[in-house]
């Protein structure tokens, strides 16, 4: 089964699976977000979230949950749980074996009465929904860097916000959800993915009893270039430090082109205290609370963002391009690009010491049909050269800038 992941390691004490489902960035965002949220209150096997809680237990204290994320034009929802090894259970439980029955009582027997999701967790869930969608304002950081790439990818489903909107959430009603629901196990792919100590031909054996799905074809997504006029926004708000956000479009992406060179790029620019946005922008001017940068590997985003005073707006965004045009003239030290490169094998590393991060990050590249361990792209990472570095910084083109700006 090509849609079976096992990660084989005696790193951790436990074992952890995933089942990946990735669905298209579209009007039923809402939709999904809401179906999680009903559906993690309980099964037909298990009914509410007291129930749930004992099985953990009975699991030897099993970690389980329910997350969505969106990554690229894809939304993922991915059911998620950690449990001992075999080897640790008292009475000789085969723990994985029950842990994969857990989650396969969720996908497959959510609760459902008379043909609806049970009404009360409907009502208790969309209301936490809209709690949860309404409070997306309240970290300014974050709204800052959403925001600005709503305005940069306007019309693209990348716009669309991963939690949905008020107004979709108001018209859902139950059977919809219910039969959407059944759409999805159905008709969309799934992603198993093991990690942990396990036998990998057993374990598969085990996943395709379990849940009895197909092998899937991977949905490559490719990057379409669009015609775009540079944005300046500026909303204004009751803060105390202006949020400055910069996003540069590109024809790069972990699917098309030279995405390790891009990634290195980004990380020579503002990936750390090794950069020229930290050094140029925070250290040597003293404009910015806090200036970084990342890249959207599916969607070849280049997003900058900054927490300035108000007054320094102009200087801070002159300087922040600035360092783009260094990085396409070449004007790239030694130091620079040894440490860019460091840093970003070290992050690599870093996702192998959690197994939710390593599950979710080879998970998502699978879905996108790419097979990369994380040893494969660190190799990536060690082959770009400087040359390389500079052609991927010359795609960028300057698409948003974006300013929350204090009320007068």
């Amino acid at each position: 089964m090509n849609n079976v992941i096992v990660t084989k390691t005696n790193k951790f004490k436990n074992n952890a699976v995933s089942v990946l489902i990735p669905l298209e960035v579209n009007e039923k965002v809402t939709d999904y977000n809401l179906i999680s949220l009903i559906i993690k209150r309980g099964c037909n096997k298990y009914k509410n979230t007291r129930d749930v809680w004992q099985r953990l237990q009975d699991l030897y204290g099993a970690v389980f949950d329910i997350v969505i994320s969106k990554k690229g034009e894809k939304l993922f929802l991915n059911f998620y749980i950690q449990c001992i090894k075999n080897k640790y259970a008292i009475y000789g439980e085969d723990i994985l074996k029950e842990a994969i029955e857990l989650l396969n009582e969720f996908v497959n027997h959510p609760l459902i009465i008379d043909g609806q999701f049970n009404p009360q967790y409907l009502e208790q869930e969309k209301e936490n929904l809209r709690i949860l969608i309404n409070s997306r304002i309240d970290n300014k950081d974050e709204y800052a860097v959403e925001r600005a790439t709503e305005i940069c990818c306007e019309g693209e489903p990348y716009a669309i916000y991963k939690y949905g909107d008020l107004e979709r959430l108001k018209e859902i009603n139950n059977m919809d959800l219910v039969k959407l629901w059944s759409e999805i196990t159905n008709n969309n792919p799934f992603y198993f993915l093991i990690c942990g100590d396990v036998d990998e031909s057993e374990t598969k054996e085990l996943i395709h009893k379990v849940f009895n799905k197909k092998a899937v074809e991977s949905n490559k997504y490719v990057n379409i270039n669009r015609e775009f006029k540079t944005k300046e926004v500026i909303e204004r708000m009751k803060v105390k430090q202006g949020k400055l956000t910069i996003c540069f479009r590109s024809n790069i992406d972990i699917l098309n082109g030279d995405y390790f060179a891009l990634a290195v790029m980004n990380s020579i620019l503002g990936g750390g205290t090794h950069s020229k946005l930290f050094n140029e922008v925070r250290e040597k001017n003293s404009l910015a609370y806090y200036c970084y940068s990342f890249v959207e590997k599916f969607k070849g985003i280049l997003v900058v963002a900054a927490g300035i005073d108000s007054d320094n707006f102009t200087k801070a965004k002159e300087i922040i391009i600035k360092q783009i045009d260094e990085i396409k003239d070449g004007n790239i030290s030694n130091k620079e690009f040894e440490s860019a490169k460091s840093k970003l094998i070290s992050d690599f590393k870093t996702i192998k010491d959690s197994q939710y991060s390593l599950l979710d990050y080879i998970g998502t590249l699978r879905s996108y049909g790419i097979n990369y361990s994380i040893e494969d792209i660190i190799n990536q990472v060690e082959t770009v050269s400087l040359e390389r570095i500079i052609e991927a910084g010359r795609t960028l083109q300057l698409s948003t800038i974006f300013f929350i700006d204090k009320e007068e």
